[in-house]
């Protein structure tokens, strides 16, 4: 039905498809409604449609990259100047015959063509998807695919959602849906449509997790052995004090660990809250229960650093990364002499094979994929997973997003931590700090990282030029270095440890330095084009600083006047509190931010927006619970049809 043309541009999205039903998937990002023009409203808010002729010749002025056309045209009641941008070749085709154009107008009344052509008013007016553009593709090439579509596969559609929740939340039923979603026939019924594909993306969702969650349930676990560990003695071994929370936190992993199901959970803690310290103690219990450990961690430089802290602890690792010459080492993972094994991917891959593995411990897991995290757990038999994120998530959000999990949360900081000072300053430089960073290296010997939002963006301050500047400026005073994603992994791991080992004093960075890189003697921050960064996202950076007893320093720098991005800067200068930051910052700017990136963890959704719409997935977590007892035929049929595309969801989700 679609033609070669047609399918290629489609398979610029989605790769390869067997059905043209799929480009159906492609959904719009935004509508532009367009009304017809009354011929005395001159709103540069909206989009116009009008008719007329037109009645002056083409001019066209050329720039170096750009270009102007202008003309005239006579409408029923008016003579509008008409304006194009960037189309230098425009010719009038049209002699006197009327034309439709659609645009807006500018501060001076001029009307900006978006398009013209000689369709009828009926056809130009009304709500139209705008969809995300491949190189080579237009809104035009898009619409038309979708009417196609439409038009010719609608029957073939399938029911998304049960007849029966259907009913009971009034919503489309999934042909109409998708005809509303690509073709507007009013604000109202966009507004069901996408209410309706909200449900069905949830309800599919959380269904695809109740069976995960189920089938960890009905697997086997042998029931371990936790007699020669005891949890209060080596509490009290520690040459610290344990927090309320992290106390709470051992206690209700030691019993899922003992529990005749499996453990599956979820650790969440602010940057600094000591989740490691319980992972150790668990790793300890997992010990004398005979039983082997394997610790994933999502860079080299973090495993490194996890190894060095068990090591602290008393305990002996084994450290497997890429780079480990590994041949001995996994002779003695097989044959289970090495019991705590800490690493990067490596764990997972098929020349490893454990001995008797019971334990995985997933540092950061959202770094992770699902077959990554799973391929891993299945090196064992009956595997306890204990993933860990630093990320501080809601706790509504983080029950409702991972559903299959158990949740347990650390919200205390350990005692004897100094408060971080932080401070805005309305001026994207270092000159008004100069002073300041100079006396903390040079006279109490401490070190800095200098936080920039991209590698070498022209529009910000970035960390090429940064660097230079630096080493100009301070290179005699100062030992300078940089790490960005662009460098390979051995510069990046060589930069770090060179920090750490305090050859350097200042160190630019990205965020990549935001998430496990602990240098106890580096307690200043400086972090450039502030308002760039999510509230959670600079609440991480921070974390980087004042972890032992040291006070720390974190300056915001932003050139920014915007009232709103100020705003949320005062906000992070006055709140120490990560979970707090997290929930303002998911009013503020949704999930996406929460750490600046896609990967902050959070599921990829088409169409659920977890800042507003945490209700529906609410909902659907009921729903999919009761599904699976529910005896009725519809609904049996939708629980299987999950059951087989069940990791295929989880793996686009990113859960």
């Amino acid at each position: 039905m679609l033609t070669l043309k047609q399918k290629q541009t489609i398979e610029k999205y989605i790769g390869e498809f067997t059905q043209d039903k799929a480009a159906l998937t492609i959904y719009p990002f935004r509508y532009e409604f367009r009304e017809l023009w009354d011929e005395n409203s001159y709103d540069s808010t909206k989009t116009f449609v009008l008719q007329g002729t037109i009645i002056s010749a083409i001019k066209t002025l050329r720039f170096s990259r750009r270009s102007i056309v202008r003309f005239k045209v006579l409408t029923k009641d008016n003579e509008l100047n008409c304006v194009i941008y960037n189309r230098p070749y425009f010719k009038n085709t049209y002699g006197d015959n009327k034309i439709t154009i659609t645009g807006s107008f500018n501060d001076k009344r001029d009307f900006v063509v978006s398009t013209i052509n000689q369709k009828t008013i009926d056809d130009s007016i009304g709500y139209f998807a705008v969809y995300p553009l491949k190189k080579g593709v237009n809104q035009h090439q898009m619409r038309t695919i979708m009417k196609k579509v439409l038009t010719k596969q609608i029957d073939t559609i399938h029911e998304m959602i049960p007849t029966f929740l259907v009913n009971k939340y009034k919503l489309f039923d999934t042909k109409t849906a998708l005809q509303e979603i690509h073709l507007p026939s009013s604000s109202e019924n966009l507004s069901d449509a996408l209410r309706t594909l909200k449900y069905a993306e949830a309800l599919r969702y959380q269904m695809a997790l109740e069976l995960s969650r189920l089938e960890d349930l009905m697997r086997p676990k042998s029931i371990k052995d936790f007699s020669q560990f005891n949890l209060e003695e080596e509490i009290k071994s520690l040459p610290f004090k344990l927090t309320k929370d992290q106390l709470a936190v051992s206690l209700e992993i030691l019993q899922d660990l003992k529990d005749s199901s499996l453990m599956r959970r979820l650790l969440l803690g602010d940057v600094g809250s000591g989740k490691t310290v319980v992972a150790m103690l668990m790793t300890k219990a997992m010990l004398k229960a005979q039983h082997q450990v394997a610790f994933l961690a999502p860079t080299e430089v973090l495993a490194t650093q996890h190894a060095q802290s068990f090591k602290e602890f008393g305990l002996e690792v084994d450290l497997l990364t890429s780079t480990t010459k590994a041949s001995d080492l996994l002779r003695r993972i097989q044959t289970g002499d090495a019991k705590i094994i800490i690493g990067t991917h490596a764990l997972f891959s098929k020349d490893v094979s454990y001995n008797k593995l019971g334990f995985v411990i997933i540092d950061e897991q959202h770094r992770f994929g699902v077959a990554q995290r799973q391929s891993l757990i299945e090196k064992g038999a009956a595997v306890d997973v204990l993933m860990m994120s630093a990320t501080p998530i809601p706790r509504t959000l983080a029950s409702t997003l991972y559903s299959h999990l158990s949740i347990s949360m650390i919200e205390t900081l350990p005692q004897g931590r100094k408060p971080i000072t932080t401070k805005l300053i309305k001026r994207n430089s270092i000159i008004d700090i100069l002073d300041d960073v100079l006396d903390f290296v040079l006279k109490e010997k401490q070190q800095v990282y200098v936080i920039c939002p991209a590698i070498d963006d022209d529009e910000t301050r970035n960390v090429i030029e940064v660097t230079k500047n630096l080493k100009n400026e301070l290179g005699d005073k100062l030992r300078i270095g940089s790490i960005h994603s662009k460098l390979k992994n051995e510069t990046i791991n060589r930069e770090i440890s060179k920090f750490k080992n305090h050859q350097l004093d200042v160190l630019v960075s990205t965020t990549i330095v935001e998430v496990g890189v602990h240098v106890d003697n580096a307690n200043m921050m400086i972090i450039y084009d502030a308002d760039r960064f999510g509230l959670s996202q600079l609440h991480q950076l921070r974390g980087r600083i004042g972890r032992k007893d040291q006070a720390g320093f974190c300056f915001v720098l932003t050139n920014s006047r915007n009232q709103d991005s100020l705003n949320r800067l005062h906000i992070f200068v006055n709140e120490r509190d990560g979970f707090k930051l997290s929930e303002l910052d998911l009013k503020l700017r949704g999930t996406g931010d929460l750490l600046g990136q896609r990967q902050s963890g959070f599921p990829h959704f088409s169409h659920l927006d977890l800042a507003n719409d945490l209700k529906i997935l609410e909902l659907a977590k009921a729903d999919a619970k009761n599904l699976v007892d529910n005896p009725e035929k519809e609904a049996t049929i939708f629980v299987e049809n999950i059951r087989k595309s069940q990791q295929r969801l989880l793996i686009q989700a990113s859960i």
